[in-house]
């Protein structure tokens, strides 16, 4: 079965069946033990000797949201500032951009840079500039992080000492970061042979730049991923799946054994079943897999699969799709009294929507909420965004992937977009991203913004009329097309949408600022081709004359 991987687990593609041999097994400990020392003769004893010193001196480092947006290390908060072009509306299709299933997320970065926020004086410094996406891997003085190469299709993990802050491109390593083990140091790296065509795919374990594992199939990887210090992966077969457990301390690796939703759920339409999240609770790992169907993938089902920690074909059918654990979509927790829980909710964070949707008073605060759980719900900020009037199409929320609670304060990344309804595909809305603000929250509900990032492309064109100090927008331009035919061509969208003007609100002719009043006598006369900006609140700041 072919899957798409969701949230924090990342699908990777690659055939292989049952338990048996791949074509190269987990090398032994003479193995690495003889690389590691021919390393050394290679590179010269200074460089090893040198990074040693740096893991030691860095080895009770206290290390908070590992892997995350906003990693705190000894107390200061590191994070990634996105240059203006990567979340801009010409990449908003292009190169990655997803605002889909609670997530933002780019693969292109053009210039961006490490900040480094400290908590106890508010201040903000840059750590390096950087080119690279994703979320912070860090061990023992290093940081692993990742880029991307549209042109080749590559990803490459590169290291950076945090004390020189300096990169060792010496010590890159081919292929997509997938996960860190905080207790050993160890990550794991999947890297595809070129051509793509070949169909071989890698998945690699390293520790201390040391590769300890290289496992080659010709099917996908899925579900990679450290958990207690073990690494957590599956094999994707046609029919069937295998999963495989892996201590990179001992360098032993256990088969769990095979899976089979697709005969399980026994239903001919449930045929796209793909991992959701993985779970452990002391020596038991948990599977959760969901169908999705339709070109909006619909949850329709749910199965979760069990094993034990180190046993060899332990994995079975803890809940099928009959079971009301799974009548619902979600991630899966474990409750207090050790029950498995789905919920889709849990542990999010929103800008409450019975507060936000429908407005009238554009002056309204919603404010900013926590899920414990889709039953209990709790208000972290009372205040904290405008409500936008009915038919704005102005939105912000809360992206389940930049989000990290560090001790009492939780650091958040919120995009702001507006609908940009001329490159809708049928019913699907397309919106175009204005600004990333990067947040800090503390304990007692003080929002400190950290670092406000406005897109190239912060801006709509529209065609609007004015009245009763409300602005009725169509929006208008040259659309993204893969048709030749249609290139270039400017439309106006179908969907009408109404703003608030600031009450300061700038409008400009020909370069040259005009009053309100003048506003008010160029449009009385009908509908005119404007150039709006926004504030944090959803309301027009600034309008350009256009025609």
């Amino acid at each position: 079965m072919r899957k798409r991987l969701i949230v924090a687990l990342m699908l990777v593609t690659i055939t292989f069946y049952g338990c048996a041999k791949t074509s190269e097994a987990p090398k032994s400990e003479e193995q690495v033990t003889q690389e590691a020392s021919s390393g050394t003769e290679d590179s010269g004893n200074q460089e090893d000797e040198g990074d040693l010193e740096v893991r030691k001196a860095h080895e009770n480092d206290e290390v908070i949201g590992n892997g995350s947006y906003f990693v705190s290390i000894n107390g200061k908060v590191f994070y990634r500032r996105y240059d203006e072009d990567t979340f801009s509306e010409s990449n908003l299709c292009e190169n990655g951009l997803i605002m889909g299933a609670g997530n933002l997320y780019s693969n292109y970065s053009k210039k961006s840079e490490l900040c480094i926020y400290d908590p106890a004086t508010k201040s903000t410094e840059v750590f390096m500039e950087d080119d690279g996406f994703g979320g912070l891997y860090y061990a023992n003085g290093f940081f692993y992080l990742k880029k991307y190469d549209g042109e080749n299709n590559d990803y490459t993990v590169y290291r950076v000492n945090i004390d020189t802050r300096e990169v060792d491109h010496s010590k890159d390593i081919a292929g997509d970061l997938l996960s860190i083990d905080e207790k050993t140091g160890a990550i794991v790296v999947n890297v595809f042979d070129k051509p793509e065509e070949a169909n071989v795919n890698h998945l690699n374990v390293y520790k201390d730049d040391k590769e300890l594992m290289s496992k080659e199939t010709q099917d996908y990887y899925s579900a990679a991923e450290f958990l207690d210090g073990k690494l957590y992966y599956c094999i994707d077969g046609d029919e069937e799946d295998t999963f495989y457990e892996y201590d990179p301390e001992t360098n032993k690796e256990v088969c769990l054994g095979k899976t089979n939703p697709k005969k399980v759920a026994g239903d001919e339409f449930l045929i796209s079943w793909e991992i959701r999240d993985i779970l452990k609770d002391n020596d038991t790992l948990y599977v959760h897999y969901c169908d999705y169907e339709g070109s909006a993938s619909f949850y329709n089902a749910g199965i979760i699969y069990s094993a034990k920690e180190g046993a060899e074909n332990s994995i079975e059918v803890l809940y099928d799709n009959t079971s009301d654990v799974v009548s619902d979509d979600g991630n899966m927790y474990i409750t207090s009294d050790g029950q498995i829980k789905v919920d889709d909710s849990k542990g999010t964070y929103s800008i409450g929507k019975e507060y936000y949707e429908n407005k009238k008073d554009a002056n309204e605060k919603a404010p900013l909420i926590y899920y414990e759980d889709k039953d209990n719900i709790k208000t972290v900020v009372n205040e904290f965004a405008n409500c936008p009037i009915a038919k704005s199409g102005f939105w912000m929320n809360v992206p389940n992937n930049a989000v990290s609670k560090i001790g009492d304060n939780v650091y958040m990344m919120i995009p702001e977009y507006v609908r940009y309804d001329i490159n809708d595909v049928g019913w699907r809305p397309y919106y175009r991203m204005l600004k990333v603000k990067y947040l800090e929250i503390t304990g007692s509900g003080e929002v400190n913004v950290i670092d406000d990032i406005p897109t190239t492309e912060n801006y709509i064109d529209v065609e609007a009329s004015y009245a009763n100090d409300i602005l009725s927008v169509n929006c208008v331009g040259v659309p993204i097309s893969d048709d030749e035919s249609e290139a270039g061509k400017e439309v106006k969208g179908e969907s009408t949408f109404e703003y608030k003007l600031a009450d300061n609100f700038e409008y400009v002719e020909d370069d040259t600022t005009k009053t309100k009043a003048d506003f008010e006598n160029y449009i009385k006369s009908g509908a005119k081709k404007l150039r709006l900006y926004y504030n944090d609140d959803g309301v027009v700041s600034k309008i350009i004359k256009l025609s």
